[in-house]
């Protein structure tokens, strides 16, 4: 059986199998995501009629963070469980063999949109950072939260419209606004994080670290880079907050740049969480911080 065909069918199984007795929380559906943009998809698109928990706790990074019993826990009460892939979550496999609950539906985001992403920086998971990827992924969280709750079939559809006109009128900003650069090239002194967003919007990311920012690069690719920005005149170089930004700091100092945060969005540091930021002010940093250093008009 197909992965999608697959997918739909234990959704419609949900539709009998989660519980609809107990108080008025206990009757939501239970989802619980492994990264932050699936958190924010869910929630928006879910509304009061879910109950959504984020299994990564606030500051942590996401390639790098490893489960605790707890969390094993927390997913074998929930409904489904929503995650990427193992790209981007190498520690899925090893949870969900043990995992407590033959009711439990596994939603693999990037299994289900191979389709879209055939040949395009195939193991870049980072889809959400192309706004139109994000709409697939709104698209498909949407249409496993109405096979599981049929009876909030209209809701989840006016959230999700309404969310994606949000998510869609984004993309066209980072079109236009990033069409009248003088510079296309970015540095990225964090994990290469932003292939499908330069795709998508015409850019160039030369970034330090690899897919996983555990990767280290060589000396002979800091001098690479180094000569890349002075021969492009370039005077910003990112850093992601949750990566440690020393590396982009001594480039920058070496050029004479300085630096600033570009966000792959995959988790949100503590002090961005107790404010409540959210995907779309997340991404509008991004293109705010992004115009700094392409020196856009």
């Amino acid at each position: 059986m197909k992965p999608r065909a697959f997918i739909l069918l234990l959704c419609l199984l949900l539709v009998v199998g989660i519980p609809h007795t107990g108080t008025a929380e206990q009757q939501k559906i239970s989802i619980v995501t492994s990264l932050f943009p699936l958190y924010e998809f869910v929630r928006q698109v879910g509304g009061e009629a879910v109950n959504a928990k984020l299994l990564l706790p606030p500051g942590t990074e996401p390639h790098t963070w490893e489960p605790r019993p707890s969390d094993i826990i927390r997913i074998s009460r929930s409904d489904i469980f929503i995650y990427m892939g193992p790209e981007m979550e190498p520690w899925v496999s090893d949870v969900l063999g043990s995992v407590d609950n033959d009711n439990l539906l596994v939603i693999e985001v990037l299994e289900d949109l191979e389709n879209i992403r055939s040949g395009k920086e195939h193991s870049d998971p980072h889809l959400w950072l192309d706004l139109s990827y994000a709409v697939y992924v709104v698209d498909l969280i949407t249409e496993t939260l109405k096979a599981a709750d049929a009876q909030n079939s209209d809701l989840f559809s006016r959230n999700s419209n309404r969310y994606k006109d949000l998510l869609m009128d984004l993309d066209r900003q980072f079109f236009s606004q990033l069409s009248t650069c003088k510079k296309k090239v970015f540095i990225y002194g964090g994990h290469s994080a932003f292939g499908h967003l330069a795709r998508r919007y015409g850019l160039i990311q030369i970034s330090v670290y690899g897919i996983s920012p555990d990767s280290e690069p060589s000396p002979r690719q800091v001098a690479e880079i180094v000569r890349t920005i002075r021969k492009n005149g370039i005077q910003i170089v990112y850093f992601e907050d949750l990566v440690n930004p020393r590396l982009a700091q001594v480039i920058a100092d070496e050029t004479g740049a300085t630096t600033a945060v570009l966000n792959p969005g995959g988790n949100l540091t503590t002090t961005l969480w107790k404010k409540g930021v959210t995907f779309i002010s997340l991404m509008e940093g991004n293109l705010i911080n992004l115009r700094k250093g392409l020196e856009c008009e």
